[in-house]
């Protein structure tokens, strides 16, 4: 069996269930490719070397896109392809003519692969690559399989329908995920919950090693985008910035279009001395942080165009038995129950979080949570996208 992936990012750094679903695709005996939209800077292809194994970029399918059209066995050969692309950017958004080049890209590579035998598609979230593999899928016959993660796509109604219709297979990250487009769906067609793929055997073998002192490390992980609400952190450790004293320390992973915000803000409180922007950073290093940590927060907001599923680092975290505190949001109270898996305060609401986190200071309380919370972490994330993926196709 052969799997194309379609994505517009690989290795992504935000996405690495992705990365950890292929591995596990892999492992399971599945010969997985990727048609890669985004050039690989050089020093990610260097710490990635062996995750970009057999993963095709743009800049070399490019190079074959002539060829693929003049041959007319190739879908790019048939007027009818054409006829669908041109109607797709017409009333389609999200399909504009940058992303025919995706669209000519995967046609070549599911091409390549179909002929060296069976091959399926698999592709995440309803974005550009979603749309592509549903016309190559389409027009090729090839059966195609979608992943799930938020209540938002780019596309129109019907189109969105026609997308999720044809699908082999649908899953989600989340019941609440799930219950929304099953609702979409004009027919009474059930969407599997299967959640995001986590390293589960290199989590449970960490050890947390926190250092024994007084200060208080709480971490944040993720996009700086608004969703995430990091904002809200930083303004709730400035409400309270005198009652915190000099004992918290405040570290956020990731990079994104809110840095400048943020740092702002962070000024604008006087805690340059206490919460630092780490910036991208490598994942197997911020899982070491993560259970080094006293505390993960992930303080995320409902936007109506774009809302969390369940973030994975919320996983992570409990399954190297560091106390998680979150918000209400998406399908986030599917893993967390306040006060025995986690801690859950209101989303967008400063006041609240700073309250929380002046208590969670005490040792005692939020560790109490940390053996619940491993034991669901470990059941929910135990049944995979690739176990899946091996019952109900390759069997």
């Amino acid at each position: 069996m052969k799997v194309l992936y379609a994505v517009t990012d690989y290795p992504c750094y935000s996405e690495t269930f992705v990365t950890e679903e292929i591995r596990q695709l892999r492992a399971e005996g599945v010969e997985v490719s990727v048609c890669n939209f985004t050039w690989a800077k050089p020093a990610q292809r260097e710490r990635e070397e062996r995750i970009l194994n057999n993963t095709k970029h743009l800049g070399v399918l490019l190079k074959a896109i002539a060829k693929a059209v003049r041959n007319r066995q190739s879908l790019l050969g048939r007027i009818e392809t054409w006829t669908m692309v041109w109607d797709c950017i017409r009333h389609t958004p999200a399909f504009t003519f940058k992303y025919l080049f995706l669209l000519l890209s995967l046609d070549y590579k599911a091409q390549q692969v179909a002929t060296e035998g069976k091959v399926e598609m698999v592709s995440h979230f309803l974005f550009k690559t979603t749309l592509a593999t549903y016309f190559i899928a389409q027009q090729a016959g090839i059966p195609y399989h979608i992943r799930l993660h938020t209540k938002i796509s780019l596309y129109p109604i019907n189109v969105l329908v026609n997308v999720l219709q044809a699908a082999e297979t649908i899953s989600a990250e989340s019941r609440d995920v799930a219950v929304f487009y099953e609702a979409i769906l004009p027919t009474h067609r059930s969407i599997n919950v299967v959640r995001q793929s986590v390293n589960l055997p290199n989590l449970t073998s960490i050890q947390p090693k926190r250092p024994e002192n007084a200060i208080f490390h709480i971490i944040a992980v993720g996009r700086l985008v608004e969703k995430k609400g990091f904002h809200v952190l930083v303004h709730a450790l400035g409400l309270r910035r005198a009652e915190f004293s000099g004992k918290l320390r405040c570290t956020i992973y990731g990079e994104g279009p809110m840095r400048n915000q943020l740092t702002r803000l962070i000024n604008h409180y006087h805690l340059t001395d206490r919460v630092t922007l780490a910036g991208k950073t490598k994942h197997s290093d911020v899982l070491t942080q993560i259970s080094e940590a006293d505390l993960l927060v992930a303080p995320s907001i409902s936007l109506t165009h774009d809302i969390d599923g369940i973030p994975t680092v919320l996983a992570e975290a409990m399954l190297l038995k560091t106390p998680v505190l979150t918000t209400a949001v998406g399908g986030i109270l599917e893993l967390i129950t306040d006060g025995e898996t986690g801690f859950i305060v209101n989303a967008n609401d400063a006041e609240a979080l700073a309250d929380r986190l002046l208590s969670l200071q005490d040792a005692a309380l939020r560790n109490r949570v940390i053996p619940a919370a491993f034991q669901k972490a470990s059941f929910e994330y135990t049944h995979t996208f690739a176990t899946e993926f091996r019952n109900v196709v390759v069997a």
